[in-house]
């Protein structure tokens, strides 16, 4: 998972919305399609309120013309659009007034910060949802790759700020700045959730054997989705022996009372065969299986 994708994955653990624009994995200018996140840059769009607009994706700048100009759009209502996984044209060449840890990569900053643009004039101040979502997405972003250290997350103006290219953003006024000493105080105090590496579960349930041409009929609980467990997916295989074995029905009993089919009533599965692998409905509690198998019959769950 290239880095840009793992903290889209870390922006919505911690309470983020994130739209993609689509084609965003493996966009980037000079066909560099992944960076390597040592830090972040904050922008503002110098346009009105708004959300992610076509020229972050392409622009129309005569200077800059089809190049992409971010990693992420900063959206009016608070959430995010990322735009593209690889080498955006955002952080600029000059070596600005406070740049912090990131004064090694001045040269090739492009190719190691994550840029976001905040849709927004800068002569007048972001909106709160834009703020507190910025707060976050700079926690974030040094929480998953800055080993905590919100020094990595700065603004346009400290790495080529005033009396290098005239950049004042992210601005809050004509001309003024919000004072990124005291954002990244705030963003310190912010409280995500980070990811946890939940490792797959794998069982399998064997079914007693029937009698030839007797339907035998059970019921298996599967482990919940989301809350305590984290497992965001379950997948299911019906498996048999050495003899051909029917699955007379094989439907997921659902939260709501209702049934969803897991494969058409009546399957055969020929001797030593499986079915393929199903993904259970989000809200599916257990399965029900009526079968004839003279050699028994497995179901085989894995949850990721």
């Amino acid at each position: 998972m290239g880095d840009v994708a793992k903290l889209v994955d870390a922006l919505r653990a911690a309470g983020v919305t994130v739209h993609e624009w689509a084609g965003w994995q493996g966009r980037g200018n000079e066909g560099v399609r992944e960076i390597q996140i040592e830090g972040a840059i904050l922008h503002h769009t110098a346009t009105p309120y708004g959300s992610a607009f076509a020229g972050l994706v392409s622009s129309t700048r005569p200077d800059m013309r089809g190049a992409m100009l971010c990693n992420f759009a900063g959206n009016s209502d608070g959430s995010l659009t990322v735009i593209g996984s690889g080498l955006a044209w955002h952080a600029g060449g000059g070596y600005g007034p406070n740049q912090g840890p990131l004064a090694p990569y001045a040269s090739r900053r492009n190719y190691y910060t994550v840029g976001l643009e905040i849709v927004y004039p800068g002569t007048s101040p972001m909106t709160d949802a834009q703020y507190q979502t910025t707060l976050i997405f700079s926690k974030v972003v040094a929480d998953t790759f800055c080993g905590g250290d919100l020094e990595y997350v700065r603004g346009h103006l400290e790495v080529n700020g005033k009396g290098y290219e005239g950049k004042w953003d992210p601005g809050k006024g004509p001309g003024v700045s919000y004072d990124m000493n005291l954002l990244r105080s705030q963003a310190r105090s912010v409280v995500t959730n980070p990811i946890e590496e939940v490792e797959p579960m794998f069982a399998v349930v064997n079914l007693p054997a029937t009698p030839e041409d007797v339907v035998y009929e059970q019921v298996i609980g599967l482990p919940d989705v989301a809350g305590a467990t984290g497992f965001s997916a379950r997948y299911v295989h019906l498996h048999v022996g050495n003899k051909d074995s029917r699955v007379v029905v094989a439907h997921w009993q659902l939260n709501n009372g209702g049934i969803a089919q897991m494969v058409p009533d009546g399957s055969l599965i020929k001797a030593k065969g499986r079915t393929p692998g199903v993904l259970a409905p989000a809200d599916a509690h257990s399965l029900i299986v009526d079968y004839t198998a003279p050699l028994g019959l497995s179901v085989v769950i894995e949850a990721k």
